[in-house]
């Protein structure tokens, strides 16, 4: 068993509260934006409603003047009417849209996909499973990008004692807020929980991911009120693989699930640990 270090834990705590501080921001500024976006439709919608009116007065006068000329009773075409009512309609509707459509718009990642696949703790949609050859593609991208960064491939992948599918998908949920923070991907995998890749980074990022990940789920396993005890123990495998080896997808998984496997025979919360190289 790796032990936790104490000074390592209040830095992992620091910068957490850094990350969440610089969430907050981001959201701020997002919420910001959509509002400017929202009152200048207002305005423009506003703008539009002046100027037609505008030109419906302009035309009533034209028609009035040119009616007390001729010596006939003063009226607005009923058509002329009709179409300013359906175009000032349109706009509105069109202005209203544009406010709707700004709320309802999925948060922007980091990586420009959007946040539901990777959101902070809280998002209401989890991580989808994936099949063996998608898993396998995915895989061995993170390891030619890892092959050009001329850096690490951490692979950790974690198995949960659970107590039911809805407890799983909400820590399934705040640990994907958690790999995000650190840059990480989280992918999910029927038969071993959860995979998480962790490309371009060194061995202690990848380390000290792996061990944030493990005390996030210590205190997640402290239940709520009148709520069942979810996470027991929990195994974290972390496979560290130098990419000069031009590792294969399939040997790296497979190093993955025999470090969990090694992980989960000591019982209890434990990370394991594999430099693995060819």
């Amino acid at each position: 068993m790796r032990p936790i270090e104490t000074g390592r834990r209040r830095m992992n705590e620091q910068h957490a509260s850094h990350r969440r501080d610089q969430a907050e921001s981001a959201i701020s500024v997002s919420e910001l934006n959509t509002l400017t976006r929202c009152v200048l439709a207002r305005m423009m919608a506003g703008l539009s409603l002046s100027l037609f009116g505008f030109f419906l007065a302009l035309c009533g006068s034209s028609q009035a003047i040119a009616a007390n000329h001729a010596g006939g009773v003063w009226a607005v075409p009923l058509g002329l009417l009709l179409l300013v009512l359906v175009l000032l309609l349109w706009i509105w509707l069109r202005a209203d849209k544009s406010h709707t459509d700004d709320n309802s718009s999925p948060t922007v990642g980091p990586n420009g996909s959007d946040q539901d696949d990777p959101s902070p703790a809280g998002c209401e949609h989890p991580a989808p499973v994936i099949g063996e050859i998608e898993l396998h593609r995915l895989v061995s991208e993170q390891i030619r990008r890892c092959s050009i960064q001329s850096s690490v491939l951490g692979i950790i992948g974690i198995h949960c004692d659970r107590r039911g599918q809805q407890i799983i998908d909400q820590v399934q949920r705040s640990l994907l807020g958690l790999a995000r923070s650190r840059g990480a991907r989280l992918l999910r995998r029927q038969e071993a929980g959860l995979l998480v890749l962790a490309p371009g980074q060194r061995p202690e990022q990848a380390l000290d991911l792996a061990e944030d990940i493990n005390q996030g789920l210590i205190s997640m396993a402290v239940p709520a009120e009148n709520a069942p005890l979810g996470i027991t123990t929990a195994s974290i495998a972390l496979v560290l693989a130098h990419p000069s080896a031009r590792h294969s997808a399939s040997s790296l998984l497979e190093a993955v699930d025999k470090t969990l496997e090694t992980a989960r025979s000591q019982g209890g919360n434990r990370i394991e640990v594999l430099e693995h190289y060819g």
